[in-house]
């Protein structure tokens, strides 16, 4: 269901406070990270196509007028349609900073939560992969992320995983999870491709990946509550409902347009900034507590802007990588200290000299006493109820079990690698649960059609006997996944 018209108006401009905005809605320009010039997403005809809408148009008078004006033009059914997604939220209206308040509501994107001084502010971190999980990557996240790299509080740094359905291989799920990782919600059927996502196409997806992870990996639901739009390519209202609806904590699609540093902000109210010219569509209405962590802006040399670290120009140095890192660290630790996001896809670490330089990077940071890395829903945990670095070492949300790992879930030790089917295609991935009958997906969330899988299910092939099909089949999709970024 698309939401109708009179929430997804075209504007030629817009204001925010005192600055105007032109928007071209017939431009066919890349935005620069679907650019295949940068070496990071791919384009298509859909994706430069994508119509730019700004974040706060100019209500007219009227409104009322003309929406009891459409609705009556409605036939039945899109009427129905339009009562069935959900109730529609008011639309967002200017940051209010007398009714805006924490835990539940911030606006105040570019100052420090609860009036920190600077000096008593940590510095976080937020490193964040988007894909897929398979044997491809994660060795290197185990190398990336192992115990002996700790927060001032001793707790091992932990990172935030986008995770995209197809070829993950869901014992590696299971392990980074039991690990203290966090695992988000990338996508299941959506890929970014689609012309038009819808809010069932996004409600479906959240679900559907929440279910997945559940059965496979034993990721309890209620701890997958954050979401990113494949490529960034923001859906607008259509993607923001769903989150809301669905319950989500956060998303974090939309890049940072701003020279300066932002904290996460909710979404009671508009955006603090104007919609940038490379999203898509971004919401319009208001959606209480929910959370945008906002991309941050990489500026490379030739002052392009990248969301992705992974696009940027990097040598293939080491120590010249970790200095631009650092660079970019200091730009947040001396202004406003507004969290550092690192988003980056996993085949980069794949280059020996691109990891050594992340893992410089790593180690210089830590040696700042107030330098934290923290997964995206510790980060909101913490807005929510800012604690400053006196304080901090207490702090609950960034506490760890006393092994470093969950105590409820058991490490994959012996996975299995199944054998399924989707549309006729085979299919193979692994994890230590029963194998299903067909590849889990929308609408089938275990495999068996949603009901409960019989004993025996099917006939699996043990991991010992399989590794040489299993390799092929993850050569196969690292390939596609190479090809496809």
């Amino acid at each position: 269901m698309k939401l109708p018209f009179f929430l997804i108006p075209w504007f030629t401009s817009c204001s925010v406070g005192h600055e105007a905005v032109a928007f071209n809605s017939t431009s066919t320009d890349l935005p620069f990270y679907l650019d295949n010039s940068n070496g990071d997403l791919p384009a298509s005809a859909s994706q430069a196509a994508a119509a730019l809408q700004p974040a706060h148009p100019s209500l007219s008078s009227n409104l009322d007028m003309e929406l009891d004006t459409f609705l009556s033009t409605l036939q039945n059914d899109d009427v129905a349609a339009v009562s069935a997604a959900s109730k529609l939220p008011p639309m967002a209206g200017p940051c209010n900073l007398t009714a805006c308040r924490l835990p539940h509501c911030y606006c105040d994107a570019t100052n420090i939560p609860d009036g920190l001084p600077l000096n008593n502010t940590p510095q976080f971190i937020l490193v964040a992969f988007d894909g897929a999980i398979n044997m491809h990557n994660y060795d290197l996240y185990q190398q990336i992320f192992h115990q002996d790299r700790k927060n001032p509080n001793g707790c091992p740094i932990r990172a935030t995983f986008f995770l995209s359905h197809r070829w993950t291989d869901y014992s590696h799920v299971q392990n980074l999870y039991a690990m203290g990782h966090e695992i988000a919600l990338r996508g299941v059927a959506l890929t970014g491709d689609e012309a038009n996502a819808t809010y069932e196409n996004f409600a479906e997806d959240i679900v559907a990946l929440q279910q997945i992870a559940k059965n496979f990996a034993d990721v309890r639901p209620e701890d997958v509550v954050g979401m990113r739009a494949p490529y960034l390519k923001t859906e607008g209202d259509d993607q923001f409902l769903a989150a809301y609806d669905s319950k989500l904590l956060y998303d974090t699609s939309i890049l940072n347009p701003s020279v300066k540093p932002l904290w996460p902000f909710t979404l009671d109210y508009a955006l603090p900034f104007t919609c940038p010219p490379w999203a898509p569509r971004c919401p319009l209405l208001s959606y209480p507590g929910l959370w945008e962590i906002p991309v941050t802006r990489l500026i490379g040399p030739a002052g392009v802007p990248y969301g992705f670290y992974t696009a940027y120009e990097f040598s293939k140095n080491p120590i010249e990588i970790a200095q631009v890192l650092m660079k970019f660290l200091q730009g947040h630790y001396t202004s406003n200290r507004a969290p550092l996001t690192l988003n980056g896809l996993s085949y980069w670490l794949a280059t020996a000299e691109y990891r050594l330089g992340f893992e410089l990077f790593l180690e210089q940071a830590l040696q700042l006493p107030d330098v934290w890395f923290v997964t995206s829903s510790q980060l909101i945990h913490w807005m929510q109820r800012p604690a400053g670095l006196d304080s901090i070492n207490d702090f609950e949300a960034l506490q760890c079990p006393a092994e470093h790992r969950r105590p409820d879930v058991d490490l994959c030790q012996t996975p299995r690698s199944c054998k399924t089917y989707l549309e006729g295609e085979e299919i193979y991935f692994a994890t230590c649960r029963r194998c299903p009958f067909t590849f889990p997906w929308t609408g089938n969330y275990n495999g068996c059609f949603n009901d409960p899988c019989p004993t025996p299910v099917v006939e699996y092939i043990d991991t010992a006997d399989s590794n040489t099909l299993h390799a092929l089949f993850l050569l196969f999709s690292l390939l596609i996944t190479i090809a496809h970024y």
